[in-house]
Protein backbone atom coordinates (compact mmCIF):
# COMPACT_ATOMS: atom_id res chain seq x y z
CA UNK A 1 0.00 0.00 0.00
CA UNK A 2 1.43 3.37 -0.96
CA UNK A 3 1.11 6.48 1.15
CA UNK A 4 -1.22 7.98 -1.46
CA UNK A 5 -3.69 5.11 -1.20
CA UNK A 6 -3.76 5.44 2.61
CA UNK A 7 -4.35 9.18 2.55
CA UNK A 8 -7.91 10.32 3.29
CA UNK A 9 -9.30 12.17 0.29
CA UNK A 10 -10.30 15.82 0.65
CA UNK A 11 -13.74 14.98 -0.75
CA UNK A 12 -14.37 12.83 2.34
CA UNK A 13 -13.71 15.87 4.49
CA UNK A 14 -16.05 17.95 2.32
CA UNK A 15 -18.80 15.32 2.50
CA UNK A 16 -18.54 15.16 6.27
CA UNK A 17 -18.59 18.96 6.48
CA UNK A 18 -21.78 18.94 4.39
CA UNK A 19 -23.24 16.49 6.92
CA UNK A 20 -22.29 18.88 9.74
CA UNK A 21 -24.08 21.72 7.98
CA UNK A 22 -27.13 19.55 7.29
CA UNK A 23 -27.48 18.34 10.89
CA UNK A 24 -27.06 21.86 12.26
CA UNK A 25 -29.70 23.09 9.82
CA UNK A 26 -32.10 20.39 11.06
CA UNK A 27 -31.46 21.52 14.63
CA UNK A 28 -31.97 25.19 13.68
CA UNK A 29 -35.23 24.28 11.91
CA UNK A 30 -36.39 22.44 15.03
CA UNK A 31 -35.61 25.44 17.26
CA UNK A 32 -37.31 27.82 14.82
CA UNK A 33 -40.45 25.66 14.75
CA UNK A 34 -40.55 25.53 18.55
CA UNK A 35 -40.00 29.29 18.83
CA UNK A 36 -42.83 30.02 16.40
CA UNK A 37 -45.14 27.58 18.23
CA UNK A 38 -45.46 25.39 15.14
CA UNK A 39 -44.53 22.43 17.30
CA UNK A 40 -44.09 21.52 20.93
CA UNK A 41 -40.68 21.52 22.53
CA UNK A 42 -39.49 17.93 22.76
CA UNK A 43 -36.41 17.56 24.94
CA UNK A 44 -35.78 14.02 23.70
CA UNK A 45 -35.79 15.10 20.05
CA UNK A 46 -33.68 18.15 20.89
CA UNK A 47 -31.14 15.87 22.60
CA UNK A 48 -31.03 13.51 19.62
CA UNK A 49 -30.49 16.40 17.21
CA UNK A 50 -27.71 17.86 19.35
CA UNK A 51 -26.06 14.44 19.58
CA UNK A 52 -26.19 14.04 15.78
CA UNK A 53 -24.62 17.51 15.40
CA UNK A 54 -21.86 16.58 17.83
CA UNK A 55 -21.13 13.22 16.17
CA UNK A 56 -21.06 14.75 12.68
CA UNK A 57 -18.70 17.51 13.84
CA UNK A 58 -16.33 15.02 15.51
CA UNK A 59 -16.28 12.81 12.39
CA UNK A 60 -15.48 15.81 10.21
CA UNK A 61 -12.75 17.05 12.58
CA UNK A 62 -11.13 13.60 12.62
CA UNK A 63 -11.22 13.20 8.83
CA UNK A 64 -10.07 16.76 8.18
CA UNK A 65 -7.24 16.49 10.69
CA UNK A 66 -6.05 13.21 9.13
CA UNK A 67 -6.26 14.73 5.65
CA UNK A 68 -4.28 17.83 6.71
CA UNK A 69 -1.63 15.77 8.50
CA UNK A 70 -1.18 13.40 5.54
CA UNK A 71 -1.19 16.18 2.95
CA UNK A 72 1.83 17.75 4.68
CA UNK A 73 3.76 14.47 4.31
CA UNK A 74 3.90 14.62 0.52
Amino acid sequence: MTLDSARPHSSTSRQLLELVVQTRQEYADFLRAVASCERLADDLEKGRLLERCDIAMKEWQHAHSAWEKNSKVS
